[in-house]
């Protein structure tokens, strides 16, 4: 769903939104590999390593939100 979001921001939106999706979605990546290698290896660094990743990509997600979130409709 990452790359799916990524892809389809780059061929909507340009600029920040896009740029923003695809760090995230590289987060997200990494933070499955850093999952697989902390089941592998037992490693708490790997651990650490995924849930900041995840944070990260979190991160960028609500800043999209945000930056899609427009102005408020009056009352």
């Amino acid at each position: 769903m990452a790359m799916v979001l990524a892809v389809r921001a780059v061929t909507l939106r340009g600029g920040w939104v896009a740029a923003l999706s695809v760090v995230a979605a590289a987060m997200v990546i990494g933070a499955g590999f850093n999952g697989a290698s902390f089941l592998d290896f037992r490693r708490p660094i790997s651990s650490l390593l995924m849930a900041l990743l995840a944070l990260g990509s979190l991160s960028c997600y609500f800043l999209c939100a945000h930056l899609l979130g427009g102005e408020p409709s009056p009352g």
